[in-house]
């Protein structure tokens, strides 16, 4: 994003009361959450082994580890910039509307 972008979307945020923000997991990855696309190593199997109802009903044991692991590392990660930068433009603007795919509690 050039200067002028980066400008022009800060006076855009500013004037606007209404602000839809979509986050994915890549937001937390900073905090050392792993993504389920780009950190392979930490989900052993493909993704859909372990994030389905179908891999679940297959192999209820490895879900619930694969989670647990995901569970330790939520609980000791803590807020990075952008979460925190998150969190200071939902005080300024109330009706700020955050989606978010990600269950580590940031």
């Amino acid at each position: 994003m050039s200067g002028d972008e980066a400008s022009s979307l800060v006076n855009k945020i500013r004037s606007s009361e209404n602000i839809l923000m979509v986050v994915g997991a890549g937001l937390s990855r900073p905090s050392g959450i792993p993504t389920f696309r780009d950190d392979p190593w930490f989900w052993e199997r493909p993704i859909e082994d372990s994030a389905t109802e179908t891999a679940f009903e297959r192999d209820p044991l490895y879900v619930w580890a694969v989670y647990e692991r995901l569970r330790l590392i939520s609980r000791n990660a803590s807020p990075n910039p952008a979460h925190v930068a998150l969190a200071k433009l939902a005080d300024a603007k109330p009706k700020l509307l955050t989606i978010s795919q990600n269950i580590d509690g940031m």
